[in-house]
């Protein structure tokens, strides 16, 4: 995938492979997890749920908090991967788009069988 970046003022094409892609994806969708466990737990202190104030998290210098949160996010994964409804709800999920994305368009079978045969 080529990505437009503006350095200096100038345009310059960058061109990113597969697995750069990928890592990209990973990194912010890390960083997005740990935005919303910081924003729970803001929420939790705010409320009173953990024995700390929001202005205390505030004075927590910020790699130790970004630590923390990776961490918690890392846990939260992991709890997640033993939540069998959490499973049966993806799949069930998945199953329900890819049956009606087959039956909406049904051109769709036939690519898939063309597709096959292309590479066969």
């Amino acid at each position: 995938m080529i990505i437009k970046r503006n350095i200096h003022g100038e345009q310059v094409e960058i061109e990113l492979t597969a697995e750069e892609m990928r890592l990209a994806g990973e990194e912010s969708s890390l960083a997005s997890r740990a935005e919303d466990v910081l924003g729970e737990l803001k929420e939790l202190a705010e409320n009173g749920k953990v024995p700390l104030t929001v202005e205390q998290l505030e004075l927590i210098p910020e790699d130790v908090l970004k630590e923390f949160t990776l961490e918690a996010v890392s846990l939260v994964a992991h709890q997640l991967g033993k939540n069998d409804s959490y499973w049966e709800s993806f799949w069930f999920s998945v199953d329900f788009v890819l049956t009606h994305i087959i039956n909406w368009d049904e051109e769709f079978p036939k690519l898939l069988v063309s597709a096959a045969a292309r590479e066969g």
